[in-house]
């Protein structure tokens, strides 16, 4: 768990670092490939839906602060526990718990047409 912790923690940080060095956005989100979503099964318009819904939460996610983003990303994509993301991050649990909070207020928020 240590060196996840350490490896987490460093590639965490460079990519923050890099997110900071760049000029917002070049190219418009729209123009970027989409993430690959998995196979759905269903109908035509169910797949269409969740193919729209996957596209608004990208979206949404990079429209928010990038370290509320890796912290969201670490909780609901790694399943990483508070403790371990602040030690990832280098920030307090506190400061992980104020900031999930704020990631997801703003993901519901813009989520919720999908709702």
């Amino acid at each position: 768990a240590a060196f996840r912790t350490w490896l987490y923690r460093i590639v965490t940080n460079r990519c923050l670092s890099l997110l900071r060095s760049r000029p917002m956005p070049a190219v418009p989100l729209d123009i970027q490939p989409e993430p690959p979503v998995l196979q759905a099964h269903g109908a035509p318009e169910q797949i269409a839906e969740a193919h729209a819904a996957v596209r608004a939460l990208a979206r949404a996610l990079a429209g928010i602060d990038p370290d509320q983003r890796a912290c969201w990303i670490l909780r609901e994509l790694h399943n990483m526990h508070y403790g371990e993301i602040a030690r990832t991050l280098g920030i307090s649990e506190q400061t992980v718990r104020g900031r999930l909070f704020r990631a997801r207020r703003s993901l519901a928020e813009a989520m919720d047409p999908w709702r």
